[in-house]
């Protein structure tokens, strides 16, 4: 049996090494109380457990189980982000070879991305969450944004990015909750996607002069500046930072 079934099931016994070990009943009793906690309630803390709070990209606390147990943010960092470099495409599924030169640029942007924005009373984190994907064309990407508070998404906007052949540019065209509809044009510089559009809302008024400035860094993390056109000069009204879902 596996080293850590034989623990969760509390019987060392099952496996060679574990029952060569003094301290495995221990941790086997700790791992098996959290896991018949989770069984029970939905939340893994038991006695012998430090607080483990409820995972969230940002921080991305983690139960080391270890005698004592901690609680360590993201840790083994390093390794985690070569592997998401080596397999962004595969997690994407997007193969690159297949994507148009025009696209090209926007790749490192295809995933699932949350930004943490708070935590309830109950300490239910409530997040803002992006999902970008390729059209099955591989011909323009389709973009769905929403809130999720738990295990519940509220839809927030939905809109596309395609290649403007005679523009030589991104048309972008997304539809919000509330009816408004945002109109832009895109273009890439180095690693920052620039758009600019226009909001057209339900009662058919236009607000002009809106920016955002997006890209990725590191495969994991991705960031946007909201920008708005006072009197010729860009003033940043908002900065969001997304990580990538695992």
């Amino acid at each position: 049996m596996r080293i850590d079934l034989a623990l969760v099931l509390n019987d060392p016994a099952q496996n060679w090494r574990t029952h060569q070990e003094s301290t495995a009943p221990k941790m086997a009793e700790i791992m098996s109380a959290s896991l018949l906690a989770f069984g029970r309630t939905g939340d893994p803390n038991c006695a012998g457990l430090p607080p483990w709070l409820r995972f969230q990209c940002r921080a991305r606390p983690t139960m080391i189980f270890d005698l004592p147990p901690r609680v360590e943010n993201d840790p083994r960092s390093g390794e985690r982000r070569l592997l998401v470099s080596k397999t962004d495409s595969a997690a994407t599924g997007a193969d690159e070879k297949a994507i148009s030169p025009h696209y090209t640029a926007l790749q490192p942007f295809v995933g699932e991305w949350s930004e943490f924005l708070v935590s309830d009373s109950d300490g239910t984190p409530i997040q803002f969450e992006l999902r970008i994907a390729w059209l099955e064309n591989k011909e323009g990407q389709s973009i769905d944004a929403w809130f999720t508070q738990g295990n519940e998404r509220l839809p927030l906007a939905s809109g596309l990015y395609a290649w403007n052949p005679a523009k030589r540019q991104y048309t972008f065209l997304q539809t919000q909750k509330d009816g408004t509809l945002i109109e832009g044009t895109a273009g890439v510089s180095g690693n920052e996607l620039e758009l600019l559009f226009t909001n057209t809302k339900p009662d058919g008024t236009i607000e002009k002069g809106f920016k955002t400035v997006s890209k990725v860094s590191a495969g994991v993390m991705y960031k946007t500046r909201y920008r708005m056109n006072q009197k010729g000069a860009w003033e940043t009204l908002a900065e969001e930072q997304y990580n990538r879902k695992q």
